[in-house]
């Protein structure tokens, strides 16, 4: 989700920047500011995203990078002047990139090894499909391409439609990191964390922790063993193989 929003987000303000560049016959100077800028708060975004995603985990820099996208969208709407564009903008894309550390390491720990590299660049597409959002976007607002007239507000607006969805969505089904949860000795956590994602993928089979005796941390592999045997289905498997790194950490 975090590349659709950058897709999308990135492809409009390009958009926007072009048409603001005409409206308000910016400088060279000020007209590379306010194409550059938004990459300067992507750089500093990912830096601090990294850091953010590894000491309280991949899920709240996720849901933080849609609620300050939409934020910092509908307040560049409304700022009078330049300067406060730019600030707005940097700002947004400070935000954009703060959740891109996290939705990689999240997508990485959460497929199976023989599968991740495919799986990873599939997330790819994405951000192409970001793209064609914002291009429906432009077409239905602006369908001439013309940078004189004056839609880039409504068309800021409905892109910040994109984010707010997601963060609904992430809020309610996005999990963390069981990876993440077990080499933070979070055992509980990514006990229960995994039997959701069994029962999303499997279905409602009675798979429980308790139904495989695993009230303690010390039952959590066997659990884990168990509850692939059940199926033929990748979920149990690959659940194994995100946590294969930290088998022989529990206490015994």
């Amino acid at each position: 989700g975090v590349y659709l929003a950058e897709g999308s987000f990135l492809l409009m303000l390009s958009i926007v920047a072009r048409s603001l560049i005409v409206k308000w016959s910016l400088s060279p100077l000020l007209a590379g500011a306010m194409a550059g800028v938004i990459f300067v708060g992507l750089l500093c975004g990912n830096f601090c995203g990294g850091l953010v995603c590894d000491r309280y985990g991949r899920r709240p820099p996720i849901l933080l990078t849609y609620l300050g996208v939409a934020l910092c969208t509908f307040i560049a709407t409304w700022v009078p002047g330049l300067l406060l564009l730019l600030a707005a903008k940097l700002f947004l894309g400070f935000c954009l990139g703060f959740g891109l550390p996290a939705a990689n390491a999240i997508v990485a720990e959460s497929c199976p090894p023989a599968h991740r590299s495919n799986i990873y660049c599939m997330t790819m597409v994405l951000f192409s499909l970001g793209q064609l959002y914002s291009a429906v976007i432009v077409w239905v607002i602006n369908p001439s391409l013309s940078h004189e007239l004056k839609h880039w507000r409504g068309m800021l607006m409905a892109a910040a439609c994109l984010p707010l969805l997601l963060l609904g969505l992430a809020y309610f089904f996005l999990k963390e990191s069981p990876h993440w949860l077990m080499l933070n000795w979070r055992v509980t956590e990514a006990r229960d964390v995994i039997t959701t994602m069994l029962r999303y993928k499997i279905g409602d089979t009675g798979i429980t922790s308790k139904n495989y005796g695993c009230n303690r941390p010390s039952d959590f592999n066997s659990f884990l063993r168990r509850a692939a045997s059940r199926s033929m289905h990748t979920a149990a498997c690959w659940q194994r193989a995100a946590l294969h790194n930290t088998e022989g950490m529990l206490p015994s």
